[in-house]
């Protein structure tokens, strides 16, 4: 069993690292290892008879059933009386597990141990535990509950536990994760909506459900038995909607996509990149290269770094040095607009971090500092391509013609909900409010500031709305 050549197919087939360290562990405490481990030692040599329908023997089952277990598992058993591996979720899932992990086959009604299984019993529990957390992802979590197989549970699991691991240790239930990824990737909904199935006479919310779905799935019956997360207990009922991850999952995984605050945009380095903007000597309005960046990552057109880079300097026609240079500033941009949308997204989010506020709000500083405004007349232009770049993200997100002012405020009403039209009206009133007083002023006025900073905080929600599809 090659750990390392396994380790690596997974990391790159489902994106999720284990972190070389969590090998050298002595021991790791998790139900699902144990309940594993018991199974396979308690099959002879000769082979373990099975039923007739090739199910677990009682005297079997009714060891497992009575291992410990999470709080659920062990309401389970009490729940039922009979000693049938269908109607036993412990054995059931040990059972189910080690043959995806080809840890067992069955022979004329027997099961034996395979080659695998004899080598993962003398392995360390480290890597035994290894073994079966990369094969949970290659089985279909829906056998458990019988419900429709909604493919996207499955699809989603890795970046949902990666969710899990990433979060600080803190109780949360699966709503909080679910809407994290939906804003992250709000193509989820499409699929959701297409593979979810609901009960007319118990469920009215198809993301409800996906919600739920990934909870039974991913959390019950896959991060709880693991040891990977502990749920919160309820007396009365089998459990409560929170968990928080146990300090095995941050031991077993690297992170990743952790922002890196060294590349969120905060007023420091906007500033900074205005005067190394000034010292090379760039073509650049740098309040345009940002706008234009956050817009093209809010449409998904800055998917593809080296093409956003590449597209860029190729306006610019520039050879030689001045190339390299120009190349460095375009790499600056695209992961400081990317990292500073993936911070502040976060503010809307369930479960969001109320101390990204006075961060944003140096973000916002920052912008409106590069904003060229050496007289009223220059800032309105500026402005003028804020509202140029917003009526393209609404026209892109929302497929519509914004040059026909009635149907497009007639297609905004029917396609955004009314949150982004109340913020999309307050963009308005400050665009016409700035026109007004910059064609009545020379010089500015804090009426003009007042009503520049606020365009751009309208102007940054709606970024946000879009980028996350929360419109």
């Amino acid at each position: 069993m090659n750990f390392e050549k396994e380790c690596n197919a997974f990391s790159e087939k489902f994106g999720l690292t284990i972190n070389p360290q969590f090998l050298e562990l002595p021991s790791v405490a998790s139900y699902m290892l144990e309940h594993v481990r018991v199974l396979l030692e308690s099959i002879p040599q000769e082979g373990l008879k099975l039923t007739a329908k090739g199910n677990l023997p009682s005297k079997v089952v009714e060891t497992l059933a009575h291992m410990p277990s999470t709080f659920s598992d062990m309401k389970c058993v009490q729940y039922s009386k009979r000693y049938i591996e269908d109607e036993q979720i412990i054995p059931q899932r040990a059972h189910v597990l080690s043959h995806v992990a080809k840890l067992v086959k069955i022979e004329k009604n027997k099961l034996l141990l395979t080659k695998k299984g004899q080598t993962f019993l003398r392995h360390s529990q480290a890597e035994q535990f290894v073994t079966l957390f990369i094969s949970f992802f290659q089985l279909n979590l829906g056998y458990f509950d019988r419900r429709e197989k909604a493919p996207i549970i499955q699809a989603v699991m890795p970046i949902f536990v990666q969710a899990v691991r990433d979060k600080e240790r803190l109780f949360r239930t699966t709503e909080v994760f679910g809407s994290i990824l939906l804003d992250t990737y709000p193509q989820i909904y499409d699929t959701v909506e297409k593979e979810i199935e609901l009960r007319s006479w118990s469920e009215k919310d198809r993301v409800d459900h996906f919600f739920t779905l990934l909870d039974h799935r991913v959390v019950r019956n896959f991060l709880a038995p693991m040891g990977l997360v502990k749920i919160a207990q309820k007396e009365e009922t089998l459990e409560a909607d929170s968990y928080e991850k146990t300090p095995l999952l941050d031991q077993l995984l690297a992170p990743k996509e952790a922002i890196d605050a060294t590349k969120v945009f905060d007023r420091r380095t906007l500033n900074d990149m205005l005067k190394h903007c000034a010292n090379e000597k760039f073509e650049i309005n740098l309040f345009r290269e940002v706008i234009s960046s956050f817009t093209a990552f809010a449409t998904r057109e800055a998917l593809d770094k080296n093409g956003f880079i590449q597209e860029r300097i190729d306006a610019k026609r520039v050879i030689g040095t001045q190339r390299e240079k120009y190349v460095l500033f375009y790499t600056q941009l695209f992961e400081n607009s990317q990292m500073t949308l993936r911070q502040f997204t976060q503010l809307d989010t369930k479960g969001g971090r109320e101390d990204l506020i006075p961060k944003y709000h140096g973000f916002m500083r920052g912008l409106y500092d590069i904003l060229e405004k050496k007289t009223p007349h220059v800032l309105l232009e500026e402005i003028h391509f804020l509202t140029f770049s917003l009526f393209f993200m609404l026209e892109q997100a929302l497929k519509i013609d914004m040059r026909d002012q009635n149907k497009a405020l007639q297609a905004l009403e029917e396609k955004t909900n009314e949150e982004l039209m109340e913020t999309l009206n307050a963009y308005m009133y400050s665009f016409m409010e700035l026109q007004k007083l910059c064609k009545k002023h020379n010089k500015l006025k804090p009426q003009i500031t007042q009503m520049a900073e606020q365009a751009l905080q309208t102007f940054m929600i709606t970024v946000f709305a879009i980028y996350t599809g929360e419109f």
